[in-house]
């Protein structure tokens, strides 16, 4: 699954310096905010239990919780990955763009990893390994 999600990766980066500014790499924001959403909620799939009372999880089938697992670590990985994320950073010429860039993309992924999981486990509980 590793290849499709680098395969993204590279479609969206066809996107960098298009929106918000010429410097700004849109594209490489886009394939971070959309896998890390998807890590989130593959995460919650994985490790959810279906109430806060027994021990019975939102997917019990160890292959379907197989196949999740490979999706989120080939896919996702694929997608998100930091090689990209620290040159595009460590490329943008002044440290205002930098942090711009930095804070764009770690706050909406810490905020979805948050909301997500967080409520989720605060509510009903993820299982103990």
């Amino acid at each position: 699954m590793g290849a499709f999600g680098a395969l993204l990766r590279f479609k969206l980066s066809a996107f960098n310096g298009r929106f918000f500014a010429p410097w700004f790499p849109t594209g490489t924001l886009m394939a971070n905010l959309i896998g890390c959403l998807l890590i989130a909620v593959i995460d919650l799939l994985i490790s959810g239990y279906k109430n806060s009372t027994s021990d019975t999880l939102l997917i019990s089938n160890r292959v379907h919780r197989f196949i999740l697992k490979g999706f989120s670590l080939g896919f996702c990985g694929a997608l998100t990955t930091m090689s990209s994320f620290i040159n595009e950073l460590y490329n943008l010429d002044h440290p205002k763009f930098q942090h711009i860039y930095f804070w764009a993309t770690f706050m909406p992924c810490f905020t979805f990893i948050l909301l997500i999981d967080g409520s989720y486990a605060w509510t009903r509980g993820f299982q103990h390994t």
